[in-house]
């Protein structure tokens, strides 16, 4: 028997095992009640339909990825603010990588969700950790004066492409150098960003 909420996070994790074996597109709803051990109208009482289950999530994800974003700077100084940029691209990359399912999810095309108040929420929650870094650099001069979000994007673009470069077996990358070459790639990036680079 189930209390309240965890009847939820139960369909949410076995739906996440379900898309690591089989892929997005290739469960139900039913047959992640089943899995749980509850009819479907019990889940139905959670989620409307299978495309609600996904909104979770991502909205999970979002959430937990903000979390981790914020570790990953805790305690860098604010000064440092190109460490504190390429701490939160390797976080993001590494959460990925790490969380490929629930990632998968999260970065379905714009189509398929349902872009509900929530998620908008914990989307905007998590990248704007690395907007709000890339805003503090710019309002103290130690990055170039340009719109903050010119340079997150920068920052995003690049570990995301990564990430899922890796995560599509493009990258011939042994995984335990996934982290370091990320590195090695974005401190370039971020360098170039700084007041005193050249133009």
């Amino acid at each position: 028997t189930y209390h309240h909420g965890d009847l939820e996070r139960a369909l949410v994790d076995t739906a996440i095992a379900l898309i690591a074996k089989k892929g997005a597109d290739a469960f139900t709803l039913r047959e992640v009640a089943r899995q749980v051990g509850v009819s479907h109208a019990a889940a139905y009482r959670h989620f409307a339909d299978k495309s609600a289950l996904l909104e979770a999530i991502a909205v999970q994800g979002y959430r937990e990825l903000a979390v981790r974003l914020r570790a990953a700077i805790a305690r860098v100084p604010h000064a440092e603010v190109e460490k504190r940029l390429l701490r939160i691209g390797v976080a993001y990359a590494m959460f990925a990588v790490e969380q490929e399912p629930r990632f998968r999810v999260m970065t379905r095309p714009r189509g398929e969700e349902l872009r509900s108040p929530d998620l908008e929420a914990a989307t905007d929650a998590a990248l704007g950790v690395l907007v709000g870094v890339a805003r503090e650099g710019v309002e103290s001069g130690l990055l170039k004066k340009a719109p903050p979000l010119d340079h997150a994007v920068r920052v995003y673009v690049f570990a995301y492409g990564y990430a899922s470069l890796y995560l599509l077996g493009r990258l011939r990358i042994r995984q335990e150098k996934v982290e370091s070459y990320l590195v090695s790639l974005l401190a370039p990036v971020l360098a170039s960003l700084r007041t005193d680079a050249p133009a």
